[in-house]
């Protein structure tokens, strides 16, 4: 499916053509050399269309397809299942968590099978979890945490958290939104206009986009938006919430260098000739000033896996 002009979902401004990702590719790519699988993951779907046309907004850089149309909710569930895409142990839960006080209540959009509820429920945190899933929800009541099913039906007013929300959380959802305003939405409905909101997604310091390489798992149908900082506020801005605070996920200098020697014809060498153990060690480390020296700009701004925004209503701004 080709268009003549896409619209950034986060700031409005036109974007520019990237090129089409047809489904068939996109699925071979996802479960290589096994036939059966890919036919499941096109067939799950529900996708009626043959690609998606990937653009980059103009003004604040979001990358983003058109139709933006996520598949359905059984492709989740197959693909989480058969792929093993569950994540665990995340770095901005815990950062999140660390950051709440025994008077929070704490409302999470997508929690899965609860592991942040666990982070708060550690910490005497009141908290509840909704989810586009009814297997995840589930799995959040047979642990003993208060969760409820979300409907991507934003009229559905009946679903809702038993409580009003002090802070809000959402991790690694927003890139799978058709509509990413709507977790900005159910925040401003479910919340005091005090409240934090946080949103994490895959950064756009990960190694794959600064060395400008493919990663289906970060393209369509499983994610149609690729954020940056400045995309994350424009969609604040676009939805009542101003941008308070921005954190990549860090990683130290030596983890930097050890994945960008690895990502890089660098590693060549190193990787067929040094003994195991502390002799092959030191003789990477003794490769890292020169890895630096060709990569010093991947190797400075590189991050984790996630960036974690704290957003807070626009009338609060006064406050701080």
């Amino acid at each position: 499916m080709t268009i003549p002009q896409a619209n950034c979902p986060a700031c409005g401004a036109v974007g520019t053509a990237l090129g089409a990702l047809p489904l068939r590719s996109q699925f071979q790519r996802m479960a290589p050399n096994q036939p059966q699988r890919q036919e499941s993951l096109y067939a799950t779907s529900g996708l009626a269309f043959d690609a998606y046309d990937m653009w980059r907004c103009s003004s604040c850089r979001v990358e983003f397809v058109a139709p933006m149309k996520a598949p359905a909710g059984q492709w989740y569930a197959y693909a989480y299942d058969e792929l093993g895409l569950h994540a665990t142990g995340r770095w901005e839960q815990d950062t999140v968590a660390a950051a709440l006080s025994l008077d929070d209540k704490v409302v999470e959009i997508g929690c899965g099978a609860g592991e942040f509820l666990e982070h708060c429920r550690a910490r005497g945190v009141r908290a509840h979890g909704l989810d586009f899933s009814t297997a995840a929800v589930q799995m959040c009541r047979q642990r003993g945490l208060s969760a409820s099913e979300l409907s991507l039906c934003e009229q559905n007013g009946e679903i809702a958290p038993p409580f009003t929300a002090t802070a809000v959380a959402s991790f690694h959802v927003i890139e799978h939104l058709e509509d990413p305003g709507l977790l900005f939405r159910m925040a401003s409905r479910w919340s005091l206009s005090d409240a934090k909101l946080w949103i994490s997604a895959p950064s756009d310091r990960r190694l794959d986009r600064l060395l400008g390489r493919a990663d289906v798992m970060d393209e369509p149908p499983h994610h149609l938006t690729r954020w940056t900082h400045a995309g994350l506020r424009a969609v604040g801005i676009q939805n009542g919430w101003t941008l308070r605070e921005f954190i990549y996920q860090p990683i130290s200098i030596r983890q930097r260098l050890y994945d960008v020697m690895s990502a890089t014809a660098d590693n060549t060498q190193i990787s067929s000739t040094s003994p195991a153990g502390w002799t092959g060690r030191a003789a990477r480390y003794l490769r890292y000033p020169r890895v630096y020296a060709r990569h010093r700009g991947v190797v400075q701004a590189l991050s984790g896996f996630s960036m974690l925004a704290c957003f807070v209503r626009d009338d609060e701004m006064g406050a701080y």
